[in-house]
């Protein structure tokens, strides 16, 4: 990772063949799902996406890799807002 050190970086690979395009497109939408009606809601992905966000980061599809692989980077350090500093907070 070219950032100097700033960012922690997670990556969850599997060993199945890498995912369609077309449902590459959506698997960031609530409640889609590639799974029969009954085995899952499909919400697990945007859940994820919406807590790493959240928290300053970002969760992405490695498309070049012949698997699947998200990765997840996180600043190690979170900035401090001006305004929180000023209050003494």
């Amino acid at each position: 990772m070219q950032d100097g050190g700033r960012n922690l970086e997670i990556s969850v690979t599997d060993s199945g063949a890498r995912i369609p395009e077309r449902v590459r497109e959506k698997m960031g939408q609530p409640f889609f799902t590639t799974k029969e009606v009954g085995p899952g809601t499909g919400p697990g992905l945007g859940i994820c996406q919406g807590i790493v966000e959240a928290h300053g980061g970002k969760l992405s599809l490695d498309s070049d890799c012949p698997n699947t692989r998200f990765v997840i980077t996180w600043p190690k350090s979170v900035a401090v807002r001006k305004e929180a500093v000023l209050a003494g907070r």
